[in-house]
């Protein structure tokens, strides 16, 4: 679900964990069971159900009955590709003030950019420029 400036409805780091489970699932749609057997915490399926309803709510999950399998299943209405768009731009304008610069000047700063990280980058910068002439 968007809010009032289009982007996705903020997700806890619990729901965005349960999303990353839901966008790599080897199918399209999963069960809590799923669910909690790649989840990194020990949680019973009760918790794990209130926040799948949670997502649900959020518009990025959606639930029906499998009779096959007397089960609910659920499967991703958002794209991981969406959502991260969507985080990528709201912290580049929260956080950088939209500067792009202001963002990797900190992430080498703090040392969370490597060397290949850089060159990847310009040659990311030299095949957009390409792609432009």
């Amino acid at each position: 679900m968007r809010d009032k400036k289009n982007e996705f409805i903020q997700l806890s780091d619990v729901e965005q964990e349960i999303m990353m489970i839901v966008w790599n699932a080897k199918t399209e749609k999963i069960t809590s069971i799923y669910i909690r057997n790649n989840f990194s915490r020990e949680w019973a399926i009760q918790p794990i159900t209130t926040v799948l309803n949670r997502l649900i709510k959020k518009g990025y999950i959606q639930c029906e009955k499998d009779i096959d399998i007397n089960r609910n299943v659920y499967t991703a209405i958002i794209t991981k590709d969406e959502y991260k768009k969507s985080v990528s731009k709201s912290f580049l304008e929260k956080i950088f003030g939209n500067s792009l610069s202001d963002l990797l000047t900190s992430l080498y700063n703090c040392n969370c950019i490597s060397q290949k990280d850089i060159d990847e980058l310009q040659s990311f910068i030299n095949n957009t420029k390409n792609l432009e002439e």
